[in-house]
């Protein structure tokens, strides 16, 4: 994550269910590219990229680990809907 610098953090609502439970972490770069990262009982469970003035999936998108394996094995677009995984609540 070189050049980027940690702009803020908030707890969020990753699963519907009304409650909190998700951290997540915005990062910035100088040229206002947005790296997130999302988080539940300390594990961090997808990352976000949104790069400045580009609109291209190839270059916008979500990873989500979807086991808890620690392997990014799920990609959505940045308007897709996608929630903490099963084996984070456990």
């Amino acid at each position: 994550m070189t050049g980027f610098t940690q702009h803020g953090e908030r707890e969020a609502d990753g699963d519907g269910d009304g409650v909190k439970e998700t951290l997540i972490v915005q990062y910035l770069n100088p040229d206002g590219d947005s790296i997130v990262s999302m988080s539940t009982k300390g594990r961090v469970w997808a990352w976000s990229l949104e790069t400045s003035g580009n609109d291209s999936s190839v270059r916008n998108y979500v990873i989500r680990d979807s086991d808890c394996d620690g392997v990014f094995d799920e990609v959505y677009s940045l308007d897709d809907k996608f929630h903490v995984p099963d084996c984070v609540k456990k």
